[in-house]
Parts: C-alpha cells; sequence; structure tokens
C-alpha cells in the first residue's frame, strides 16, 4: 500500500513536467524520471514486493486468484526489462535518401533507400530499403509504419517521410529484451480479461450480468473483425492509426471510463453497505483499463519501437491505474475503512478525467504528446 502511494505521487509529480529521456546517466532531475534515482529506487522496491506477492499467489494456489497473480507475474518482468534492460537496447536514428548510402558506426551494416512509395489510402509511406553486410551481402526489406522490417536482431522502424526531398526517416532498433516485454504483455493482456470474467460472474454481488455478456460478446467481435480485416472501419486517418489495435484499444478505455464513472455514480448515491458494487465496478473498469494499455503498449512497440515512452498520456493513464489499483488493495485488506475508500475512489476519478481531457491543459503535454492526431 504504502509502495503503491509512494510510486502515485512520484508519477503525479513527473507527469507535471515535459520528459527527456535522451540522457544515459542517472539523474535527480524530474524531467528524466526514467532515470530519475528516486522513481528508479521506489520502482526497484516495487519490484522486489511484486516478487514476493507473486511467490505469494502461487504458493496459495487458488483458480479464483490465478488472474491476480500473472498480472503480479507480469508487472514483475515488465519492471524488470524497464530497469535492466533500458542499458541493453540499442537504438540509431538515421535519415535515408534515395541512391545514398549511410553507414552508421552502431550498426553492423549499412543503409541504403532504394525508393519510396507513397499511399493515399492509407495515408503513408512504404520505404523499399537495401541492407548490405559484409559476411551476409545484401538484402532488400519493405518497412512503413505498423510493418517494421527485420534484420539478424535489428527492426527498422519507418518514423517519418518527406516527400519534398524523399528521404525517409528510419529508426533502428536492437531490444534483446523484446520476447520478455511482449510475452509480459500478452499474459497480463489475457489475465486481465480472466480477472474481469471472473470478478463479474464469482460476485455476489446482485448486477445485471446480461448487458455486460452482451457488450463483451461485441467487444470480442469487434477485435475479430479488425484483426481479420484492419481497415474494414477505418476511415481517412494518418498511417499510425491503420493497425488492428485500434479499434479494441479505444473501445477498452471507453468500457473503462464508462464502468469507472459509474462507479464513482454508485459511491456518491449508495449506502455504505452497498459498496461492494463499487467494488464490482471498479474490478471490471480497471481490468478494462489494464486490457487498453496492454494493447497500447503493444501497438506502440510495432509502431515506433517502444511499449512505453512516458508521453504526457501515457504518464496520465499510468497514475490513473495506480490509483485505483489503490483502492482495489485498501478495499482488500482494509475493507471496513468505507469513507477512506470513496475518497481515493473520486481522487482516483479526477486523475482519469485529467488523462482524458485535462491533459491538453497541461504544460508538460504542449506539443510534447504523440498522442495528438
Amino acid at each position: 500500500m504504502s509502495l503503491l502511494s509512494a510510486s502515485l505521487v512520484a508519477v503525479l509529480v513527473f507527469g507535471l513536467f515535459t520528459q527527456d529521456s535522451s540522457g544515459s546517466a542517472m539523474t535527480f532531475s524530474p524531467r528524466d524520471m526514467q532515470h530519475n534515482m528516486f522513481f528508479v529506487a521506489i520502482f526497484s522496491l516495487i519490484m522486489v514486493s511484486l516478487a514476493f506477492a507473486v511467490v505469494h499467489d502461487f504458493r496459495h494456489f487458488s483458480w479464483k486468484k490465478l488472474p491476480v497473480g500473472f498480472i503480479h507475474l507480469s508487472m514483475f518482468i515488465l519492471i524488470s526489462a524497464s530497469i535492466f534492460g533500458g542499458s541493453e537496447k540499442e537504438k540509431v536514428e538515421v535519415n535515408l535518401a534515395v541512391n545514398s548510402p549511410v553507414m552508421h558506426p552502431q550498426l553492423p551494416f549499412s543503409l541504403e533507400l532504394q525508393s519510396v512509395e507513397e499511399q493515399d489510402y492509407p495515408r503513408g509511406a512504404v520505404s523499399s530499403v537495401l541492407i548490405v553486410a559484409d559476411e551476409s551481402g545484401s538484402k532488400q526489406f519493405l518497412t512503413e509504419v505498423n510493418h517494421p522490417a527485420y534484420h539478424q536482431g535489428w527492426y527498422l522502424y519507418q518514423i517519418n517521410y518527406d516527400s519534398q526531398t524523399g528521404s525517409s526517416g528510419i529508426d533502428v532498433i536492437k531490444d534483446r529484451f523484446y520476447l520478455f516485454a511482449c510475452f509480459a504483455l500478452w499474459t497480463m493482456l489475457l489475465a486481465a480479461a480472466a480477472f474481469l470474467f471472473l470478478s463479474l460472474f464469482q460476485n455476489k454481488t446482485k448486477f445485471p450480468k446480461g448487458p455486460v455478456s452482451i457488450f463483451s460478446a461485441i467487444y470480442i467481435a469487434f477485435i475479430c473483425v479488425n484483426f481479420i480485416a484492419p481497415n474494414f472501419f477505418n476511415a481517412d486517418r494518418v498511417a499510425v492509426l491503420h493497425s488492428p489495435w485500434f479499434t479494441p484499444h479505444i473501445v477498452a478505455y471507453m468500457a473503462a471510463y464508462s464502468l469507472l464513472g459509474v462507479a464513482l455514480i454508485c459511491a456518491i448515491f449508495l449506502k455504505d453497505n452497498k459498496i461492494e458494487r463499487c467494488d464490482l465496478l471498479v474490478k471490471m473498469g480497471y481490468a478494462f483499463m489494464t486490457m487498453g494499455i496492454c494493447m497500447g503498449a503493444l501497438w506502440a512497440k510495432v509502431a515506433w519501437g517502444d511499449y512505453w515512452s512516458w508521453d504526457p498520456k501515457e504518464t496520465w493513464a499510468f497514475a490513473t491505474m495506480l490509483a485505483f489499483a489503490l483502492y482495489i488493495h485498501l478495499r482488500h485488506y482494509y475493507p471496513h475503512k468505507h469513507k477512506l475508500a470513496l475518497v481515493l475512489l473520486a481522487v482516483a476519478f479526477i486523475l482519469l478525467n485529467i488523462c482524458w481531457w485535462g491533459i491538453n491543459y497541461l504544460p508538460s503535454a504542449q506539443g510534447a504528446s504523440i498522442h495528438l492526431y
């Protein structure tokens, strides 16, 4: 509880500043939370706490608690990969012009842009890149937004394109912790879905399960359609939004915001002995929020090469997630502290609204968010 509270305060403080994680040395600057000693120390302690929680969850095995155990395990892997994997990640930014080979000292091969094909629908560009390596000869790859090329452990991401000069901005990334983070995110995504259904159907509170079941079926149908035909619902949007993750990511957040908003209304108008209904709504909303964050992270990795960049929107979404996690833990360990729980629920909902629309008015988000389209 205390570590969650400290983490929430730290993220809120850092969320007021525009983040710049281009450096590599440890610092006390509030503008580089990824290398801030205080932030790293707190999350190192959380990682240790999660390790004990995982051992406890699987030592006292229960099918009902299995999703929670996997969520704890996924968070442990993600924080470990973030702390220890950051220094192992290699990233090279290159700007390629047609028929002009580029040899960067950090890369074991040279890059040459053969051609660029502009697309009107979906809007974007497809770059044909020739990779020349001494030991394996040359190979030609196509790369575009949401479809990176891969060569010998390196991923090539199409970041931007200048139609006037015909040049392409390419990020070349080698991430040794890719599989760990990918496994953790998929595990958390599935565990959150299991947590959602277990919270709904194993809860003794009288609650209209039929509408939620219908909504869940519609949501699953949206996911299937988007993965089978990603452009089925797409309008003329920027290239990065043409992804099978787009609709399920947005719908998950819409469901989360709706459920958590209803939870606050129930907290205001229901009597203390009905707070269990708030608990159910918060758990369901938290599950949808967790799924939305996992989908966004997996999408970001394919689009830009980074699961998480502490973008202002991401920072405040994480703060909101911590606040509702704090509520769930408070209700679990201190079930009789109703007033404190309701105050915390109100604070969490305020953070949710800052993350949703209030972020646009914060100085840290002025022209700095990748979530502005």
